[in-house]
This record gives structure tokens, C-alpha cells and sequence, in this order.
């Protein structure tokens, strides 16, 4: 009976403590948080939600943009991605002197939908690859 009583106190303590995402600051000027919902303070307060089970596929599809973005050559047709409740919605825009990529992330988690400019067709790529690997860098710093 004890024996019982203390695994479904156990079971119960590890239901409690596990929260569903991480809220990264999209400046990455405060740490992230966890969180087991998402609301429009969220946005209010400048985080952008992801799904605690999603991130690695998240930090992949980042790393695979700033590699694209750092290889010299033409961009191809920007790549859009769908992991979890989040939305990588990306165009190829032509430039004069390179072809530039513009991406906004869209995350719908808990019905609040909350978007970031990723990259911007206005910055050169040198310029967004090395916004998106600090934000990587962010984001490895507090992933647990």
C-alpha cells in the first residue's frame, strides 16, 4: 500500500512540473521561459512560444536557413516549414546584386497567434544568417 501511494504521488509530481513550451524572447534580451499555456500577454511581452517536443526539429529547420543563407550562390525557392503549431512561411526575393530571403514564423499554440520577422529581404544574407545563428545560440543556451 505505501508502496502504491508513493508511485502515484511520484507519477502525479512529474505530470505537474512538465511544461509544454518554451517562450523565446524574440530580442533575446530576457531568458526564456516555460510555460504550460500560451496567452496574448505572451505577445505583449515579446515571446514567440514553441513546443517543448518540437524544438530540435525547430533548431534544425533554423540551422538549415542560416546554412542556405551563408553559402554563396543563388537562394533557390525559399523552403516553408510546418512543425508543431509553428509556420516558417518564406519567399525568394530578387535583388540587384543576390537574391534575399524573407521569412515570418507564425506560431498558433493555444489558439494566440504570435508572429516574428525572421529574416528580412531588406538585410543582406550575411546579416540575417548571423541573426538567425544568434538566435540559435539563445535558444541552445536555454533549452533543457
Amino acid at each position: 500500500m505505501k508502496y502504491l501511494f508513493l508511485f502515484i504521488f511520484l507519477i502525479g509530481v512529474q505530470k505537474m512540473y512538465a511544461q509544454k513550451y518554451i517562450l523565446l524572447d524574440k530580442e533575446m534580451a530576457k531568458p526564456a521561459q516555460y510555460s504550460n499555456s500560451v496567452t496574448l500577454n505572451n505577445e505583449h511581452n515579446g515571446f514567440f512560444p514553441v513546443e517543448k517536443k518540437n524544438m530540435n526539429q525547430f533548431i534544425k529547420a533554423l540551422q538549415e536557413i542560416a546554412k542556405k543563407l551563408s553559402t554563396p550562390g543563388p537562394l533557390g525557392h525559399a523552403k516553408q516549414y510546418e512543425i508543431g503549431c509553428i509556420s516558417f512561411r518564406g519567399l525568394t526575393v530578387s535583388q540587384a546584386n543576390e537574391d534575399r530571403f524573407d521569412y515570418v514564423l507564425t506560431s498558433t499554440c493555444d489558439g494566440v497567434n504570435i508572429s516574428v520577422h525572421l529574416c528580412d529581404s531588406k538585410s543582406s544574407n550575411a546579416a540575417n544568417a548571423f541573426y538567425i545563428t544568434t538566435w540559435i545560440k539563445y535558444i541552445k543556451s536555454y533549452y533543457k
